[in-house]
Formats: C-alpha cells, structure tokens, sequence
C-alpha cells in the first residue's frame, strides 16, 4: 500500500501484510466512559452498494481482507445482525498470529467472541458460528419464541433485550450497555446496514471504516446504515486514515470529540 497524501504524517503507509495489520491494531481505541469503544466496519462500490449477488465477498480485494482481519484482531467483540450471520455463511472469529502478542500485552483473550442481534433466532443447525467456545452471545427480543431459545439453549449464550421502537427493534444502547458490564472494551460491529443504521441513531458509534471498491454496481443494494434519523445534527466525523492499493480506498474515521 502507498500513502495518499504523502505530506500527512498522521497517516502510515504500511509495507507488508503483517505491517497492516499491526498498524490498524496500534489505531487508538481508548472506550469514551464506561461503554466500550464501537468502531464499524464496511465496505462499498464507489456508487454505495454494499452486496453484489446477495453478499459483500464480491466488492472485496487482498488489502480489503487485511483490514479486515487487522480490525477483528483489535477487537473483543464482533457484533453483526443474524440476517448477515445467515448470508455470509459465518464461521467462529480468529485473530490474526500477527496480533497475538499485542493482544496479550492488552490483555484480551487469545481471539474475539462473536455476538449476534436476531430477531428472530433462525439459524440453521449447520451454521459453524454456533460451536464456538466460549459460545456466541445471541441478543433477541423479550417475547420471542420459546421453543427457539430452548433448541438453542446448548450451544449459544442467550441474552433478551427489550425492543427500543414500535417496530420492535432492539435497543442498541441497551446492547452495548451490556457488553460494557461484562468487561468488553472493543466492539466492532461488521453490520448489516440496518444495523449500522441504528447504532448511528443511538449516538453509538466512535469510529467508522470503509472500504471503498473501484466497482459501478448499480441496483437496489442498500447503502451502509439505513434506519432511522439521529435526533438532532448529523454526528461529526474526523478523517484518521486513507490508504489506497490497486484502486482501492481504505478510509478510517473517528467521532468528534
């Protein structure tokens, strides 16, 4: 990867693979108070699709693949909604080798744990994700289906959130509120956008990245966060880092304090 703005000193041109993922792990990531710090990751066509035949695989390239395994590495928690758990095939998260050492110096475990919103706590018996140790947490509505918290019971670590809206959406401040008192420091939410979407609406979301693909989609794909409106002004952002690599733009933004 080459700097894009070579005169910038805040902003690292990494060498080799392990370089890019030690660079995005040494990325400040300090909790503000008492919530741990929620950094989302995405990636897009130039023209906003975030799906190409139903999964984001297709917009991805090498240096896509390194941030992304650089921002997992950095995490405690991998938090994404059940619909994108469903398209993406999930499998149990790793941490890059090249982070092992850091990990351990900041004293979280060997690699993250994922949690998972659902609505609705469909998930088929095949997917991986759910023979993890420790187990996935799964976060779900108040009144869902008894018989699918008890089939799931065994092999996922199951948490009822109450709804935040007439719709029934779960209460992401509630969710992250309780990652919090478990002791997590690091979110990292890898969406989907309505997702995405609610987290900027509750005020949540401290860092922001993505991947912008050299790809004209078109279609009907959505964009990363749709949802509702934040209550008041649009949430100020702060450019931290643009690195580009075979047409690729690797943008990483901050919250503004």
């Amino acid at each position: 990867m080459r700097e894009l703005f070579p005169d910038n000193d805040s902003i690292v041109a990494p060498g080799s693979p392990d370089d890019v993922i030690r660079a995005v792990l040494d990325e400040n990531r300090n909790p503000p108070g008492e919530r741990p710090w929620l950094f989302v990751n995405m990636v897009a066509s130039i023209d906003g699709a975030t799906a190409t035949d139903g999964t984001s695989g297709g917009l991805g390239a090498e240096g896509d693949r390194l941030i992304f395994r650089g921002l997992r590495s950095s995490a405690d928690i991998i938090l994404v909604g059940g619909q994108t758990v469903r398209d993406e095939q999930y499998r149990p998260p790793q941490a890059h080798i090249a982070a092992k050492q850091t990990r351990a110096q900041r004293e979280q475990s060997e690699r993250p744990r994922l949690a998972v919103i659902s609505g609705s706590l469909r998930f088929d018996r095949e997917l991986t994700f759910l023979d993890d140790d420790p187990p996935p947490i799964i976060f779900h509505p108040l009144d869902v289906d008894r018989a699918r918290v008890d089939e799931l019971a065994q092999r996922a670590d199951l948490v009822p959130i109450a709804s935040a809206d007439r719709d029934g959406r779960l209460s992401m401040s509630a969710i992250v509120d309780e990652l919090g008192s478990r002791g997590v420091s690091r979110v990292l939410c890898e969406g989907g956008p309505s997702i995405n979407g609610q987290l900027v609406a509750e005020g949540l979301v401290d860092e922001w990245n993505l991947t912008l693909a050299p790809l004209l989609l078109g279609g009907n794909s959505p964009r990363a966060a749709v949802g509702a409106l934040p209550e008041g002004p649009p949430p100020g952002m702060q450019l931290q880092r643009v690195w580009t690599d075979d047409g690729y733009l690797f943008c990483r933004w901050t919250a503004e304090t």
